[in-house]
């Protein structure tokens, strides 16, 4: 039987998905997750989570990428409602982004780790 090919929007959607397992897999064990709990946590199949993230470096800065997706977006909202008065404006400032960075509980714990996960490559 021939599978359908999925949309743009079901990639995506399955990637959030994924993205969203691995985090609460993260947030339980504190290490980055294996694919086998990655793929029990979303409900599918191993071989679904290698479509996505072929390594562990890759799901490491997929993981990543997605917090600091989220703080850079709610950055630049901040800094649009920020007073003209630069005293006010760094109080609101820093109030929301330390709201913001702790709603990211993996952000850095991952970022901490990512030197030691992540290959060094000789320079060519």
């Amino acid at each position: 039987m021939a599978r359908i090919a999925l949309t743009d929007a079901e990639r995506q959607a399955r990637r959030k998905k994924l993205l969203a397992a691995a985090h609460r897999c993260y947030r339980r064990h504190k290490t980055l997750p294996t694919v086998a709990d990655i793929a029990a946590e979303a409900g599918l199949a191993k071989g679904t989570v290698y479509l996505y993230f072929a390594t562990k470096e890759e799901l490491l800065i997929a993981l990543l990428e997605d917090d600091f997706s989220q703080l850079l977006n709610s950055l630049q909202m901040m800094v649009g409602f920020l007073p003209r008065q630069p005293a006010i404006a760094a109080k609101r400032f820093a109030k929301s982004y330390t709201e913001k960075v702790l709603s990211l509980p993996d952000l850095w714990p991952l970022a901490a780790i990512s030197n030691g996960v992540l290959e060094k490559k000789p320079a060519t």
